[in-house]
């Protein structure tokens, strides 16, 4: 054999070595390669499935609060029909203001010249909410028996309950009005959490 032969066929087996290097290499980073994207598929399944999981318990803890919230409230709503049907919500009105007629003077009817005409009531007239009312009120924006007074879910007698609270229709509607916008900024609130939720990217 030539030395030109041999000079050839040396040549070819040193480019033969580099091609078979080159091939180990890149085959070895392609299992790496591929051993990281199946490491990284693995973890994000495993995120997946764990959030899959805190979802369906959220869920479950969600309908079974609202299953106790409204056990409580069918509950309250027989308490609060018995209520109505042993008192009344409001009390004989209260009159504010009141000036008795002159125990002496000109017989009814007759009034001397420029005198005023006397007057048995001067003032407002303000039905008074019971505790009976109160309890259910506050009980109903609570969604849990809250007493007022001695009048509760379990008061026992009537009387208790039917009697005044000092309240009146006026203080019932400004507490209206403070609930109303109280709940109007929390409903608020969750609409943009939600939006926000919603809209977020994974």
């Amino acid at each position: 054999m030539t030395a030109g032969a041999r000079w050839l066929i040396g040549m070819v087996l040193l480019l033969l070595l580099a091609a078979a290097g080159y091939w180990a290499g890149d085959h070895n980073r392609n299992n790496a390669w591929l051993a990281k994207q199946a490491k990284v598929e693995r973890e994000a399944h495993v995120k997946y499935e764990a959030e899959v999981k805190r979802g369906e318990e959220a869920a479950g803890n969600y309908l079974g609060d609202l299953k106790d919230r409204e056990d409580k409230y069918e509950e309250l709503d027989k308490k609060f029909a018995a209520m109505r049907q042993r008192v009344p919500l409001l009390v004989s009105p209260t009159v504010v203001g009141e000036t008795p007629a002159a125990a002496a003077g000109p017989e009814p009817g007759v009034h001397p010249p420029g005198a005023p005409t006397p007057m048995c009531i001067q003032g407002a007239i303000k039905p008074e909410l019971t505790y009976g009312a109160v309890w259910m009120w506050n009980s109903a924006l609570v969604g849990a028996d809250v007493p007022a007074g001695a009048c509760g879910a379990d008061a026992a007698s009537s009387e208790a309950c039917a009697a005044g609270s000092g309240l009146t229709t006026q203080d019932a509607w400004d507490n209206h009005t403070v609930n109303a916008r109280s709940w109007a900024k929390d409903r608020l609130r969750c609409e943009r959490l939600i939006d926000y939720l919603e809209g977020r990217t994974p």
